[in-house]
């Protein structure tokens, strides 16, 4: 799953936000010798883990407001490790959701890949399909 950074001004986001807003990065890196330099700056994908998909969403953590919006995939989930991967994956349960968003280092995150990052541009076959391209 992506997290994807955009400003909660009480509206629903659109479709072509969704589809084009940056996910979530991190310059989270494990300490070592080895590595030089300042620290990566990389999309953090999440595992979400739940014990039965009815249990997947609730009133406590929201629920899916869009389904079908054609989104590449900001990294590859089977290398997202900490000290080598292209992107760094965190496996977490869906309450621990509602806790990291009223912490400080998912605010911190946020600034980081605004200043890091801009949105995904459309692909050109979007338009097409749109009728934006004749």
């Amino acid at each position: 799953m992506e997290l994807l950074l955009w400003e909660d001004t009480g509206e629903l986001p659109t479709r072509e936000l969704m589809a084009t807003a940056p996910p979530l990065h991190t310059d989270s890196e494990v300490p070592t010798a080895l590595r030089e330099g300042p620290p990566r700056i990389r999309p953090n994908l999440f595992g979400v883990l739940t014990a039965k998909k009815a249990s997947a969403f609730n009133p406590d953590i929201g629920e899916v407001i869009a389904t079908g919006i054609p989104r590449p995939p900001a990294g590859d989930y089977r290398d997202g490790s900490v000290m080598t991967g292209h992107d760094i994956l965190s496996g977490v349960e869906w309450k621990w959701f509602g806790v990291f968003m009223d912490q400080p280092r998912y605010e911190a995150m946020r600034e980081l890949t605004r200043a890091h990052t801009r949105p995904r541009r459309k692909r050109w076959t979007d338009l097409v399909n749109e009728g934006g391209l004749s």
